[in-house]
């Protein structure tokens, strides 16, 4: 008797597939059903943003009548910004009579006809009523309306997530009719596999997952959740765009990032490579809990799996890179370091400086053959510290007082933590720090190198009407601006404080106690926030000046022409034509070391203590920033 014969599976390929489902319903089991309520559609699987919501990046657009809308906060839709341009007239000309356009009205609109179900398709009527209609044009809607009859709504579109009724014998909407009409006809399975690719129309701040494979939708929308928990808000168009590059992936933590991200313009991949790199790193951190795996276990650590802060001042996570515990050789101490990291999870910037100190004090011991924790004493903890005293760059130059200072600090703090919590009970009593270990520079070490000479200085003064740029910058005026440039230059001249300080300042920054003058600003790179800093009257005179001329609204302009933030990825210019020099007059000094910037002679000037006074709250807007329309 013969029998059909059943090819069985292949064992790993069975297993695959459990897992799957398995990680599929971890998921589900921890996705918020009640995530964006009134925007998401679980049943449609389509988003709608809401335009008045800060999480949502979409906004109306500010032209009246406009149904569409934009991703320019407080602007203009692309199809206003090309009628303008087309008609060439002004933006209050444009309000006053808007063009009549083709648009993409926001919400799905209904027949005129009472009674009618069908969706709004032109003339205020469906698209079988407006067949019904005829060619003959002679007859007035209104008279039309009030003898039509009306229909029900025909079934839906075949494609997934499309909610418009269908008008055509293949069972598609009007706008997916059109878009097969240009594609060419198909039958069969061709037509088949065209409508399983074709997404729904979308407006601007809308995207779809219907679909998509059951795994790649629920790991898309789990990120998403999570993603969502915290700023930056969503953008609709850059998932859709992500969506439309995952085409054929199964996974979403899976994918291939290349294929991804470096598959459209630079834009284009900058924005999706965020998006991707963000809701990989959520699904990588579900995918170790799910798998039971402990991030910080072993002795290299994933960063994107950790959740720590970048710095003090960057608070968002650190997404890249790894944090290798191995470059410690002694065992009791990289032990111990980890479970200080473990426990006081400390942002990456102290963690990787805390393991720089260690490793020079496990090259200390490790060169001295002290590695032992029971031959330990207070001969072995100053040679520990006398290394990280000494410690230099790649290049052979030494590390500033302040950061040896602070590597000593923090592997001091390794060395306690430790004590505390019973990890050192093998460690002899007298290894530990008897007194405060601090390095100490040579007195004028910090002005060497970093101030300007003071002809370079002379020259600036002498040419400063020759700051910043001659033509304009958006709204802002060539006149504005150069006046903005020299109060950043005088401002920068007067305290010594970064570019990125000085942008940052607010309305209110000076106060007057005593007939002092002081300068509120924060310190970004250390951390330190509200420093009052003592400056020149003239000092207090350029910026309140610059004050008065911004309140009295001549500089009105939106803070997209504000001064440019220093961005630590932009590459070093030389400094002439940082500040905009350019003209007869000016000698070519060369370029200085990227770590110049205009620096006073603040010793020289307040040779007494900084006097601090308690912080009061200031709730202006950064006074630098011209005022937004």
């Amino acid at each position: 008797m013969s029998r059909a014969l059943r090819v069985a599976a292949p064992i790993q390929a069975r297993g695959e597939h459990s897992g799957e489902h398995r990680w599929l319903e971890w998921l589900q089991a921890r996705m918020d059903p009640a995530w964006r309520a009134g925007e998401w559609d679980s049943e449609a699987l389509l988003f709608t943003g809401d335009l008045n919501s800060a999480r949502t990046a979409a906004w109306p657009c500010r032209t009246p009548g406009c149904p569409t809308a934009t991703r320019r906060p407080s602007g203009r839709c692309d199809g206003c910004r090309r009628a303008r341009v087309g008609v060439g007239r002004s933006w209050a000309e444009f309000d006053a009579a808007p063009p009549p356009r083709a648009t993409r009205p926001l919400q799905r609109g209904s027949c005129s006809v009472p009674g009618c179900e069908g969706d709004l398709h032109c003339a205020g009527l469906c698209f079988r009523h407006e067949r019904a209609r005829g060619k003959d044009r002679t007859e007035p809607v209104a008279a039309f309306i009030a003898r039509a009859r009306p229909l029900a709504r025909a079934a839906e579109c075949r494609v997934a997530g499309c909610d418009r009724e269908s008008i055509a014998r293949r069972g598609l909407c009007h706008f997916h009719n059109q878009r097969l009409h240009r594609r060419g006809l198909l039958t069969g399975d061709e037509l088949a596999a065209w409508i399983a690719g074709e997404r729904p129309r979308l407006g601007l701040h809308q995207f779809s997952v219907a679909g998509l494979p059951e795994l790649l939708r629920t790991e898309l929308l789990y990120a998403l959740q999570q993603r969502d928990q915290a700023p930056p808000p969503l953008d609709p168009t850059e998932v859709r765009i992500l969506l439309t590059r995952l085409a054929g992936a199964a996974s979403l933590r899976e994918a291939d990032p290349q294929a991804v991200c470096e598959s459209g313009g630079t834009v284009c991949n900058t924005a999706t490579r965020g998006l991707f790199r963000g809701l990989r790193r959520h699904l990588d951190r579900a995918w170790a809990h799910y798998a039971g795996a402990d991030p910080f276990a072993g002795d290299v650590w994933q960063v994107a799996l950790l959740d720590l802060p970048i710095n003090a001042s960057r608070r968002w996570p650190a997404t890249q890179g790894v944090i290798d515990f191995s470059v410690v050789e002694v065992t009791w101490l990289r032990e111990i370091v980890k479970d200080w990291a473990r426990t006081t999870r400390p942002c990456l910037q102290r963690l990787r400086e805390t393991l720089r100190a260690c490793q020079a004090a496990s090259r200390a011991l490790t060169a001295a053959w002290r590695a032992e924790q029971a031959g330990l004493g207070a001969g072995d903890f100053t040679r520990i510290l006398e290394a990280i005293s000494s410690q230099r760059r790649a290049d052979g130059s030494p590390y500033p007082a302040s950061h040896r200072n602070l590597m000593i600090y923090q592997f001091c703090q390794v060395i306690e933590y430790g004590r505390a919590s019973g990890l050192m009970a093998a460690v002899p009593g007298p290894f530990r720090p008897a007194t405060r270990h601090r390095v100490h520079d040579d007195p004028n070490e910090d002005e060497l190198g970093k101030a300007l000479p003071e002809t370079v200085i002379r020259q600036l003064d002498a040419h400063r009407h020759l700051h910043g740029p001659a033509g304009r910058a958006g709204a802002i005026p060539a006149a504005g601006l150069q006046l903005m440039h020299q109060t950043i230059y005088q401002i920068l001249r007067g305290t010594g404080r970064r570019p990125g300080e000085v942008v940052s300042l607010r309305t209110g920054c000076i106060e007057i106690i005593g007939g002092q003058h002081n300068l509120i600003c924060d310190n970004h790179k250390a951390g330190r926030m509200r420093r009052r800093l003592p400056i020149t009257p003239g000092t207090a005179q350029i910026i309140q000046s610059w004050q008065q001329r911004r309140k009295a609204g001549r500089t009105r302009h939106t803070a997209a022409v504000a001064v440019p933030q220093p961005a630590a990825a932009r590459p070093p210019v030389p400094w002439a034509r940082h500040t905009g020099l350019r003209g007869p007059g000016v000698q070519d000094l060369g370029r200085p070391d990227r770590h110049h910037r205009l620096r006073a002679a603040r010793t020289r000037r307040h040779p007494g203590p900084v006097r601090t006074v308690p912080d009061h709250p200031v709730r202006a807007a950064p006074f630098l920033r011209p005022k937004a329309r």
